[in-house]
């Protein structure tokens, strides 16, 4: 798959059903919330006792059609009759396939381009932030994108990342790729290696 596709399918994905929901759009704000509550299917720590659980509130929430409305549900009073009652109505499921699916959609929604990092010497482009992803996506979408806090929580997680880093491409201090581009890059190298060669860079016609 090209730049191009990948590009297009983050802008248009897929829809996805989980327990019988359709899921809308995962947001900057709800990986945000996600990452505050320690749901399991982010924090990458799934405990067996918690799949369930976690399985439920997180499609339950994904559900909603806003990060603001998932929060309002999030906060409400009444949340745990509420996933109660939906259980119950919900009967036997499969598990495992359920929570396979949801964290295939999380994995979608935050799946970063695949690049590389350009040296720039001293003037600190080509460096990777120290700043965690969520935060260097907020402070883009806020500080470069001109975009209220509320815009931006709203603002699609995938959408995010992608403008992102074509923004980093732009300065100069990043090169958009694909899987197929690295693999081929790395048996390039391993082939100049073997035979002695070096293979020519930017440097060498001056760029």
């Amino acid at each position: 798959m090209n730049l191009e596709e990948q590009f297009l399918g983050a802008m248009f994905p897929e829809e996805h059903v989980v327990l019988g929901q359709q899921l809308c759009r995962y947001s900057v704000g709800m990986d945000l919330l996600f990452r505050r509550i320690g749901l399991s299917f982010v924090s990458g720590r799934i405990a067996l006792r918690q799949v369930v659980p976690h399985l439920l509130l997180g499609v339950f929430l994904c559900a909603h059609e806003s990060y603001a409305a998932a929060r309002q549900a999030l906060e409400h009073p009444n949340l745990k009759d509420t996933l109660r009652v939906w259980r119950k109505k919900l009967g036997k499921f499969n598990e495992i396939e359920e929570a396979v699916r949801f964290k295939g959609f999380l994995d979608f929604h935050c799946s970063l381009p695949k690049y590389r990092t350009v040296v720039k010497g001293t003037g600190g482009r080509g460096l990777k932030p120290g700043a965690p992803l969520p935060a260097v996506l907020l402070s883009f979408l806020l500080g470069d994108c001109h975009l209220s806090r509320e815009e931006a929580m709203e603002f699609g997680q995938l959408e995010a990342m992608w403008l992102y880093l074509t923004w980093c491409e732009r300065q100069g201090g990043i090169l958009l790729t694909t899987e197929e581009h690295v693999n081929e890059r790395e048996l390039l190298k391993a082939e100049a290696a073997k035979r002695g060669w070096r293979l020519m860079t930017r440097k060498d016609f001056g760029l």
